[in-house]
């Protein structure tokens, strides 16, 4: 149906006013569900936000501090460090550890026996093999008018070259990736140098040779191509060593020896070096300062949200409203409008609680003395600072002097006991979060999902959809009114 309308010029009456006044009634409520879309709007957005503020610090920070790792920080002092040089892993244990160098060890290698190639400055090692096979003394075999495939192995493993399609360069590549062999090409001398990655007895099939084994499978590419000699290679040696007064031997000029990892520099000439592994108290202090620091930073973006005034005097603005009024005018009110949308939130509020409850649970540490925070240190400010932690750093560093791993215990114990009883209270907070994270992903949907316009799962996202569906309904209605005015 073509509804057909005159206007006040042909009417004598001014009949869009009448009906754009007579249509304001029908628009109040249609303009609270616009506001109460915008208000869920809104506080799905706060959610959201503080979803990825918990999250940044549960998985960047706070997930560092319920690792062992991070609190077994260990002080390495090595005297007559030109011989040897130390680092602690994780697993160092306190005390002394004497080093004697006597020789290093080596690694074996082995090298053409003559130059390849007939002309050194003509040989291009990026090209094919069979293109250059006058330069190579016309050694490459032929069979059916092309190249044979050659196979050989070196130190075990099984190498292929076709002489039709591979460069030397492209055979010395496989070479390096394939074994534990480096070669490579020098166009000075015209020969191929071999050695093994790894000093000490690692070579051969067996990986505890001495020497680097070469073998010809098919064809002669090792022998009569690249001239390896297998006898004339130089044999590794390992590493000759004192360690706290027992002679051995190690492959590898680095080692690891009671969780410290050595690293042989130069024989010492009889001269002793002496690795002192102790508890890095520094460090640790500082890891629970920064503990500290940003626990408070996160709590109290928590606590501002669930403190925040709500202005229920200030509803979001309908389009004539903002017409009306300036950019600032607008940003003020919004301001307003968006406060308090979380204040005294559940999920948040339960957030707050898990992250106060650590300042005064128990951990089953071992030690009756120092089984909480505030036995190492760390204790609350008062009431009106709602969970904020303080230092006490000569009482830290006093329980780190006479248990070297309480802190370790007391953050980041894996524990096995039911009720959690023996497990660091980093790790408790860590996994206490992953609720928080849930109920606001259940909540308010994440970043990723949509707006408002289809189903989301969460519960402001099923509000929004049927505010949507209201106000399509009351869009037709309207419509309806004013053709019929």
């Amino acid at each position: 149906m073509v509804i057909l309308r005159i206007g006040g010029l042909a009417s004598g009456l001014d009949t869009d006013t009448i009906i754009k006044d007579l249509m304001k009634a029908h628009r109040v409520p249609y303009n609270k569900l616009l506001q109460q879309k915008q208000l869920l709007q809104w506080q799905r957005d706060a959610y959201r936000e503080m979803n990825l503020k918990i999250t940044e610090y549960r998985n960047n920070k706070l997930s560092n501090y319920r690792l062992e790792g991070t609190w077994l920080a260990k002080r390495v002092d090595v005297v007559n460090d030109a011989y040897v040089s130390a680092k602690a892993t994780g697993a160092a244990a306190n005390g002394t550890i004497t080093v004697q160098v006597n020789s290093l060890a080596t690694a074996a290698s082995n090298a053409s026996a003559g130059q390849i190639t007939t002309d050194t400055s003509a040989f291009n090692p990026t090209q094919r093999l069979g293109d250059q096979n006058s330069l190579l003394g016309n050694k490459l075999q032929q069979s059916g008018g092309k190249y044979i495939t050659y196979t050989f192995r070196i130190n075990g493993t099984l190498i292929t070259v076709d002489p039709n399609v591979d460069s030397l360069d492209s055979v010395i590549k496989r070479i390096n990736e394939t074994t534990n062999v480096s070669a490579f090409y020098d166009p000075y001398t015209g020969k191929v140098s071999f050695v093994a990655k790894q000093t000490g007895f690692v070579n051969g099939p067996d990986g505890t040779g001495d020497k680097i084994t070469f073998e010809d499978v098919d064809g002669d590419f090792l022998s009569n191509i690249l001239l390896v000699n297998e006898g004339s290679g130089t044999a590794a040696t390992q590493a000759d060593v004192v360690i706290n007064g027992l002679v051995t031997k190690r492959d590898s000029n680095t080692f690891t020896v009671n969780g410290v990892e050595i690293t042989l520099k130069a024989p010492s000439g009889g001269a002793v070096s002496q690795i002192a592994v102790s508890t890095d108290v520094d460090r640790i202090v500082e890891a629970v300062k920064s503990f500290i620091n940003e626990y408070n930073d996160i709590l109290k973006t928590i606590q501002d949200k669930l403190d925040e005034p709500r202005y229920r005097d200030y509803l979001p603005l309908t389009d004539e409203q903002k017409k009306e009024m300036e950019d600032r005018e607008i940003e003020l009110w919004e301001q307003k409008a968006k406060s308090g949308l979380l204040r005294n939130d559940d999920i948040l509020a339960k957030a707050a609680n898990y992250f106060r409850s650590i300042s005064y649970s128990s951990v089953d540490t071992g030690n009756d003395k120092y089984k909480t925070l505030s036995s190492i240190g760390i204790t609350t400010g008062s009431y009106l600072e709602k969970g904020k932690l303080y230092l006490d750093e000569n009482k830290l560093r006093q329980a780190i002097a006479e248990d070297p791993d309480i802190v370790r215990k007391l953050f980041a114990n894996p524990g096995t006991a039911p009720d959690r009883s023996d497990v660091g209270l980093a790790k408790r907070l860590y996994d206490d979060l992953k609720n928080t994270l849930d109920a606001i992903g259940k909540k308010a949907g994440y970043a990723s999902a949509s707006d408002s316009t289809s189903k989301d799962g969460s519960i402001i996202g099923e509000q929004l959809y049927r505010l949507n569906g209201q106000i399509d309904d009351w869009e037709r209605r309207m419509q309806d009114w004013e053709n019929r005015y």
